[in-house]
């Protein structure tokens, strides 16, 4: 899961929970709240390997804030995340889709890109800039290409 950019950091908390995988809450900076089953299937594995890097470091709660990867474990700063480069870009993704969805869920039919601030509608999914970092980013957690559809030009004779 290599990426040419790594997405803007949005604040993350990661809430384990000793019931199992499915109890544990993902919470994006503005108090959006999504379970691993929530999330796109594709983006499930990589994250499904976080929470177990978490729970064999016995982590409780993780939160993330966007000025750095040092990050609160169990309410104190440490820098768990230094030699784990999978595990800091799951953790920029998962927040940078915590992040999107909400935008998405609160939106009134549009909401502005996490990357390039360009409008996305409802109805179009990603921005119009086929240069952003985001639709790569869509990619890695969908799985969903998404193509930019080139106007017709000139007559098709036979």
């Amino acid at each position: 899961m290599n990426t040419q950019h790594f997405p803007k950091l949005f604040p993350i908390t990661i809430r384990l929970d000793e019931d199992g995988i499915d109890w544990v809450h993902f919470v994006g900076g503005i108090g959006h709240v999504l379970t691993l089953r929530e999330l796109p299937e594709p983006f499930q594995p990589p994250v499904i390997e976080l929470i177990d890097f978490l729970q064999r470091q016995g982590v409780k709660t993780l939160k993330i804030l966007p000025s750095s990867l040092i990050c609160q474990i169990n309410g104190v700063h440490r820098n768990l995340l230094q030699d784990t480069p999978n595990i800091q870009e799951t953790l920029c993704l998962l927040a940078w889709w915590l992040e999107w969805s909400h935008r998405r869920v609160v939106s009134h039919g549009w909401w502005q890109c996490p990357e390039c601030a360009d409008h996305v509608t409802a109805r179009r999914g990603h921005c119009k800039n086929p240069e952003c970092p985001s639709w790569n980013i869509l990619f890695q957690i969908t799985g969903e290409s998404i193509l930019e559809l080139v106007p017709k030009t000139g007559t098709n004779a036979s």
